[in-house]
């Protein structure tokens, strides 16, 4: 790597970490049962909601699980399982797509 290449790149990273503290970051928070999922929807006045997925995941049932739990509750949902691993531009606007098309929360 040349100079050049190298002070741009420490130049751009050194700018990422400046401004890290001023990034709009929410707070995780965890919980230990998918049947909070409806509750949680329904205090954010959630009405539908975009399931991102992959193949493998959708094939083992639990998607299945989730998507009867919403459908017991009346929330709509869509899922989009055409995730890969490292997933492309392709794959965001793909899901993108399918969240815009199924008007999602």
């Amino acid at each position: 790597m040349n100079i050049l290449e190298k002070t741009f790149c420490r130049t751009y990273q050194f700018g990422f970490k400046a401004a890290m503290p001023l990034l709009p970051y929410h707070k995780t928070k965890v919980y230990h049962s998918i049947n909070d999922i409806t509750e949680i929807l329904n205090k954010e006045n959630k009405n539908c909601v975009l399931i991102v997925s992959d193949q493998g995941i959708r094939q083992s049932g639990i998607i299945d699980i989730l998507t009867k739990i919403l459908k017991n509750s009346n929330i709509k949902y869509a899922v989009y399982d055409q995730t890969r691993a490292n997933p492309t531009i392709y794959n965001i606007e793909d899901g993108l797509k399918m969240y815009k098309q199924n008007k999602c929360d």
